[in-house]
């Protein structure tokens, strides 16, 4: 089934680890989700900044949530970049980590987002 909908910073904790020559850093994150996905993911990015208008992070998600009627959680693993004014990347269920009614999701998908903008997901899972 294919779903789609948007999220929303609600908590940005960054911290640099490494400055020069390429600054390396950490973030804990946590998402608003809204559309077919209504819920909330944490998330622990790893990035590296190339420039100041470029970046390439990875991030691993534990989502809470309600689709399509129904509640559990799951893990996600996220790679993306950011190219100003954009990012983009792309999601990946992980299998065998849903709890309660999506014991059994799995599915991939994709993110995108002009910097200030929405923040779109649309995914293809299997519940």
């Amino acid at each position: 089934m294919q779903i789609k909908g948007t999220f929303n910073v609600s908590q940005w904790q960054e911290t640099t680890h490494v400055e020069a020559p390429r600054k390396m850093s950490s973030a804990k994150v946590q998402y608003q989700l809204a559309g077919d996905i209504e819920g909330v993911t944490d998330i622990v990015y790893a990035m590296c900044y190339l420039s100041e208008s470029q970046a390439v992070f990875q991030g691993v998600h534990q989502v809470s949530a309600i689709i399509n009627g129904k509640k559990g959680t799951f893990a996600m693993l996220e790679n993306g970049e950011f190219i100003a004014p954009a990012t983009s990347g792309t999601w990946q269920i992980v299998k065998g980590s849903g709890t309660e009614e999506l014991t059994n999701i799995a599915g991939e998908g994709t993110f995108k987002a002009e910097h200030g903008g929405e923040m779109k997901y649309e995914l293809n899972i299997r519940v």
